[in-house]
């Protein structure tokens, strides 16, 4: 904190100013189409989730137990 309140005072009596700030800048948006991946089954995500619901439960009940301890 206080190299920035004396880097701001040594701008002030330099008589330096700071840049402008630049115009914002959007991140650019794909337009490309098509679908999923080769190989990617929607319905089958599904199950991917319901497996990274149980995997996270189990890690939350595990870090319980070494809380208890």
């Amino acid at each position: 904190m206080t190299s920035m309140i004396e880097e701001g005072l040594r701008l002030i009596l330099a008589g330096e100013r700071p840049p402008a700030p630049t115009a914002q800048r959007y991140a650019r948006v794909s337009r490309a189409t098509g679908g999923p991946a080769p190989g990617v089954d929607f319905p089958r995500m599904r199950d991917i989730d319901e497996q990274d619901d149980v995997e996270r439960l189990a890690r939350l009940k595990s870090q319980d137990r070494e809380a208890e301890n």
